[in-house]
C-alpha cells in the first residue's frame, strides 16, 4: 500500500534517474534529514550532484530555479512551508511567470515549486495556512493540488518531465502520511477525465451506477481527500453523493469540464482548505451560474477567515476538516 509521502518521493527518483537535467533545490533536503516530511530522503545520497540545499531564503531558492529553467535544466523547487510562498511572490509572479513572453518565448521557464500547505498538526498561525489562492489569478503559471483519489507522484513526474511553464505544486500536509485510493476509500468507484496538460480530473462516487446522487462536491487537493473520506462513511448509511477532483486548479477550460460533471437538479458543496471569500469557490461558483445550469443550491465550504491557532482544539473550529464537511451534508439534506 502505498503513502501520499512515498508517492512524492518515489516520483522524484524517477524524474532523477531518468532526465539528468532534473535538479531539485531547497532548505534541509539532503540526508540524513531529507527534508521537513521527507520528501528527498535518500535522494542526495544516490544523486549528490542534482540535489543542492540552499541557505533560508525563500525568494532565493526560486530565483535561483528560474535562473535554472531558463539555462535548459528541469529544477524541482521545494519551499518547506507553504506559508513562506509569500517570500518568492515577486520571483514567482513578476519574473517566471513573465520571463517568456517578455523575451519573445525565446526562453522556457520550466521550474516545479512544491510546496505542502493545510493544517491540522498544531502547527500554528505561521505554519498551517493554504494561500495558494494568491497565485490563481497569476497568467504564465499552472497551480496542480492532487488528493488522494489521484496518484500524486504520476501527476508530479508529468509537471516535472512535460510542462513548459512554472508549475506551483500545492501538497497537503495531512495526506502525507494517509494511504492512497484504491488502498483508501474502498466504497468508491472512480473515474477520471482529462484536464490541463493531461492532468486528471477524478469523479469519485460511494453510490451503484444506477443510483441517483443526493448531493455533489467540487473540491481540489486536501478539501477533496477530506471529502472523500466522508463520502466514503457515508456510503453506510446510503447519502448518495459524488465527488469532482480537478488537479489543475486555475485552468479555466479544466474547471469548466469539471463542473460539466455535476449532476443536475442536487445541492452542491464547494470545498477548499484556503480562507473563506475571494477564492477558487468563488471562481467555480461564478463559472457554474455562467454555463446557464446553475445549481438547486450552493454551500461553500472553507477556512475561517481568520489565523490558524496553534491549539489543537482551537485550530479544529477554524480549519476545514470531516465534521465540517459532514454537517454541511446534512443541511443541505434537511
Amino acid at each position: 500500500m502505498t503513502l501520499y509521502i512515498d508517492s512524492v518521493r518515489d516520483a522524484l527518483d524517477r524524474c532523477l534517474a531518468s532526465d539528468p537535467t532534473v535538479h531539485v533545490i531547497g532548505e534541509d533536503i539532503l540526508d540524513p534529514y531529507g527534508g521537513a516530511f521527507k520528501a528527498t530522503k535518500g535522494l542526495s545520497t544516490k544523486y549528490p550532484e542534482r540535489l543542492h540545499t540552499t541557505p533560508i531564503s525563500e525568494s532565493a531558492i526560486v530565483g535561483v530555479a528560474t535562473g535554472m529553467a531558463m539555462r535548459g535544466l528541469r529544477p524541482v523547487a521545494e519551499i518547506m512551508f507553504g506559508d513562506f510562498m509569500t517570500l518568492c511572490v515577486d520571483q514567482i509572479v513578476n519574473s517566471a511567470a513573465k520571463f517568456p513572453l517578455m523575451y519573445g518565448e525565446k526562453v522556457k521557464v520550466p521550474t516545479v515549486i512544491r510546496t505542502p500547505v493545510g493544517g491540522a498538526r498544531g502547527y500554528g498561525p505561521t505554519h498551517s495556512q493554504s494561500l495558494e489562492k494568491l497565485f490563481f489569478g497569476v497568467p504564465g503559471r499552472d497551480v496542480v493540488a492532487p488528493s488522494r483519489l489521484h496518484n500524486p507522484g504520476d501527476l508530479l513526474e508529468k509537471v516535472i518531465l512535460k510542462s513548459e511553464v512554472p508549475t506551483l505544486f500545492v501538497e497537503d500536509k495531512g495526506d502525507y502520511p494517509q494511504h492512497l485510493y484504491p488502498d483508501a476509500f474502498s466504497r468508491l468507484s472512480v473515474t477520471e477525465i482529462e484536464g490541463k496538460g493531461k492532468l486528471p480530473t477524478v469523479i469519485a462516487a460511494n453510490f451503484p451506477e444506477n443510483a441517483v446522487p443526493d448531493v455533489a462536491i467540487v473540491g481540489y487537493g486536501g478539501a477533496a481527500s477530506l471529502s472523500a473520506a466522508v463520502l466514503d462513511e457515508l456510503a453506510d448509511e446510503e447519502i448518495h453523493g459524488v465527488l469532482i477532483a480537478p488537479a489543475c486548479i486555475n485552468d479555466i477550460e479544466t474547471l469548466d469540464k469539471a463542473i460539466g460533471q455535476i449532476p443536475r437538479n442536487v445541492p452542491v458543496l464547494i470545498a477548499e482548505q484556503g480562507t473563506l471569500g475571494f477564492g477558487w469557490a468563488g471562481e467555480v461558483m461564478a463559472r457554474m451560474l455562467e454555463s446557464g445550469a446553475p445549481p438547486k443550491q450552493v454551500v461553500r465550504l472553507a477556512a475561517r477567515p481568520v489565523a490558524i491557532p496553534a491549539a489543537r482544539h482551537l485550530e479544529a473550529d477554524v480549519i476545514l476538516n470531516e465534521a465540517a464537511i459532514k454537517n454541511a451534508i446534512f443541511e443541505v439534506l434537511s
